[in-house]
């Protein structure tokens, strides 16, 4: 083993809220090393460019536009360079079903789905000891109330459209805390990054040495003492010891919340406290998947920025399942074979967003762990159907190209983001016990605020909160020393 190397701060992770909170410190002139288990940068932010057209395999969008400092700072910082820019993909959006489009002006199934949401939110503001259940059970109790006053299309398809939820959440209805899912509320629109998210990543990048970046370091130990904290680590094969004085941890929640029998996982030395311990075992992850199909040339409606592919639709007496990714995410139960039209799947046009003739597929987990896994032919064989009702080409040419996330398989991410099931913790609540770190270790990630949970721009005030922390406390530790 090699003699231990000490810093005034070690940050564990370098996605973009690691890269924050060092750039901070860095800027005030601590001492600050920063350590990757990979052998790239950016964490869940990653754009493949192997060919002319930049496709975000991680974060794609600037979300909460009204309120998002780094969308404020990437408009100030890059709006000149050369291929920057972004799209507001808020334009018209077909809402299609295995037999074809539904005409909405008919069919009025947005108003049903957000009464489904209002449904849920009063539900649980009148009776707050109401146990939380998932989104489809508590939408097959709208139904059994309600659907008599649904016409025939509205009952069967208004579940469906909720089902949207999906979508942002990343996770089947099955797993969604239906009390969390009524609480979601968004500041203003989302902005599509046209040249690669990795552009702003990059842009923060700047503002941190790279050589005080370690790769290729996957940390498997951490020892709280009474002089600071030590790491163990693996470095390109060779164990490696560091030291600091604080600790900032970014490790994705899902690989964070491993059992200690697991690969990758961390032993804590002592064990975290019981409530930062708990708070783990209440908090959920999911799995966003997306799937980017290529072809020669577009054969879809080119004035439509989305296509909502809604799933089949259910009788009412069908049991909602019960589904979790607690523990390892891996383990949760695959569909084998799923069939077109089982999950409901949002087509982006990309020759909208970037002039390209292809369309992004966003899918949720189980359908995610599957694809993630799946070859390009069992891909298409699900995909094909719903791009032949949303182009209204019987027989549509296979996309050149496929490529997919592959987050599920990532030993150092396993899952996107945090999730809610039913029964965790509330998220705020989970929240706040993180925040309050563990004396010198502290938490930073999505999964660690609540305004900009599971976005990159949450990752990056979070980034920034655990920074000023460790420099105002340091300032607190010079004033009691009389040098300040």
């Amino acid at each position: 083993m090699q003699r231990p190397n000490h810093h005034k701060v070690l940050v564990i992770g370098a996605g973009i809220s690691g890269i924050k909170a060092a750039a901070e410190l860095h800027k005030q002139g601590i001492d600050c090393l920063v350590l990757e288990a990979k052998n790239v940068l950016g964490g869940r932010i990653y754009t493949d460019r192997s060919t002319d057209t930049p496709y975000d395999i991680g974060a794609s969008w600037f979300h909460d536009c009204l309120d998002n400092p780094l969308f404020e700072k990437y408009q100030k910082e890059l709006k000149n360079q050369a291929g920057s820019g972004f799209f507001f993909d808020d334009g018209p959006m077909a809402v299609i079903t295995e037999k074809g489009y539904i005409d909405e002006t008919f069919a009025k199934l947005k108003p049903v789905s957000e009464e489904i949401v209002a449904y849920i939110a009063l539900t649980y503001s009148q009776n707050p000891e109401k146990p939380d259940v998932s989104l489809h059970a508590i939408i097959q109790e709208y139904l059994a109330a309600y659907g008599h006053l649904l016409t025939p299309v509205q009952r069967q398809y208004s579940p469906q459209l909720a089902r949207f939820f999906e979508l942002w959440f990343g996770a089947s209805w099955d797993m969604l805390s239906a009390k969390e899912c009524c609480e979601m509320a968004h500041a203003g629109r989302n902005a599509f990054v046209t040249n690669g998210f990795d552009t702003v990543f990059q842009n923060e990048l700047k503002e941190f040495p790279v050589a005080q970046i370690r790769k290729n370091t996957v940390v498997h130990g951490i020892t709280k003492t009474d002089f600071g904290v030590r790491v163990a680590a693996r470095s390109n094969g060779e164990g490696v010891v560091f030291s600091c004085d604080y600790l900032i941890v970014t490790i994705p929640q899902a690989v964070l919340s491993l059992p200690s029998s697991q690969p990758n996982s961390v032993k804590w030395t002592p064990s975290l406290p019981h409530r930062i311990v708990s708070t783990f075992q209440k908090m959920s992850v999911a799995s966003l998947g997306k799937i980017v199909l290529e072809f020669d040339s577009v054969f879809w409606d080119k004035s439509l920025d989305r296509f909502l592919c809604l799933s089949s639709p259910e009788t009412i007496s069908v049991k909602a399942p019960r589904l979790s990714m607690k523990g390892d995410p891996r383990t949760i139960t695959v569909d084998t074979n799923p069939k077109p039209w089982s999950y409901p799947i949002l087509f982006v046009n990309y020759h909208a967003v970037a002039g390209k003739p292809a369309l992004l597929a966003i899918i949720a987990a189980p359908l995610t762990q599957h694809v993630e896994t799946a070859s390009a032919e069992k891909i298409w064989e699900i995909m094909q159907p719903m791009v032949a009702q949303l182009s209204k080409v019987a027989d549509p040419p296979k996309p050149k190209r496929i490529l997919t996330t592959k987050w599920t398989q990532d030993p150092y991410a396993l899952a996107t983001y945090s999730s809610a099931e039913p029964g965790d913790l509330p998220q705020d609540e989970a929240i706040s016990l993180l925040n309050e770190g563990y004396g010198n270790i502290r938490f930073a990630g999505e999964y660690t605020i609540v305004y900009g949970n599971g976005c990159a721009h949450g990752a990056w005030m979070s980034g920034l909160r655990e920074a000023t922390w460790v420099i105002e406390d340091l300032r607190r530790k010079s004033k009691r020393e009389g040098r300040l």
